[in-house]
């Protein structure tokens, strides 16, 4: 991971950077181009298209293979600003990474992840199905915030639900207490008031940086050190910037460049700027 101090607002676009915009393909063309994918890389399943659900897709069950489900929506939302070939190799990346074998889940590679509620909901509609099971289990931190329990792999990282927590033989406050430990020590500690009050910082790493806004008792104790202007924005897991910024147009900047850098981003976590209210985080409006 690294830090990069002494950000003003100018530079936010050229750290976060921006995709390449090209014209994007139609919804029908997108999801005809994930079927033949699926179909190529599932030789002898078949792979239905959702008829309500262009971005649902369904692959039956065969012998003792099970039927399982696919949502490309986050996929399709990149390829709206990404060039064709992004969008090829995002949606290659996607198929390969859910079909691949998973890694035997241990309780060494528990983590949590933040999202939002959008992400949390979608998965509680897709375990609608699951009687009595759980595909995730997740904490409120304020906002439109979760913490999101997973389980960490050479290639991927996966939600962790019931049957996750059956296979590991613990129960959802024991993997709690091991993966929030876990999880920070991946993660640089939150800023001081000093360093904050200084300049911009921004948290750069390949992965778990959005963990951060996971410590809230560590930012707490900075809100109430730094005063009200403390903002905090993740759009995705490999970038957090902390600093002070007040209501008005530098704040503006800031949180329209946030927002770009989530439209143009293959994995946005939140397109919004935070603040730290009464132990829990806010929207800024």
């Amino acid at each position: 991971m690294r830090w990069i101090s002494c950000l003003p607002p100018a530079l936010i676009a050229s750290l976060i950077g921006t995709a390449a915009v090209a014209a994007p393909p139609s919804l029908d063309s997108f999801s005809a181009d994930v079927a033949a994918n699926l179909q190529s890389a599932l030789p002898g399943r078949e792979v239905r298209r959702d008829t309500l659900d262009p971005l649902k897709f369904i692959v039956l069950k065969k012998g003792k293979e099970g039927e399982f489900t696919l949502y490309l929506d986050r996929i399709w939302r990149f390829c709206q600003q990404a060039s064709e070939e992004e969008c090829k190799a995002s949606r290659t990346e996607f198929i390969a990474k859910t079909l691949a074998p998973r890694d035997k889940p241990t309780a060494r590679a528990l983590r949590y992840v933040v999202r939002t509620s959008d992400y949390v909901a979608a998965i509680e509609e897709m375990g609608k199905k699951r009687k009595g099971e759980k595909l995730a289990f997740t904490k409120p931190i304020g906002g439109d915030l979760f913490m999101v329990l997973v389980v960490d792999s050479k290639d991927s990282v996966s939600v962790v639900g019931t049957a996750t927590l059956k296979e590991l033989g613990l129960t959802e406050d024991d993997a709690w207490l091991i993966a929030q430990p876990q999880t920070r020590s991946l993660l640089p500690k939150v800023p001081d008031a000093a360093a904050v009050a200084k300049q911009w910082t921004g948290y750069q790493g390949p992965q778990y940086m959005g963990s951060m806004l996971g410590l809230t008792e560590d930012w707490a104790w900075l809100a109430e050190k730094a005063g009200p202007d403390l903002f905090v924005t993740a759009a995705t897991d490999q970038l957090v910037i902390v600093g002070i910024a007040p209501p008005g147009p530098e704040f503006d900047k800031l949180a329209k460049a946030v927002q770009e850098d989530c439209n143009a981003a293959e994995r946005c976590i939140t397109p919004h700027v935070y603040r730290f209210r009464e132990g829990k985080w806010a929207v800024a409006q």
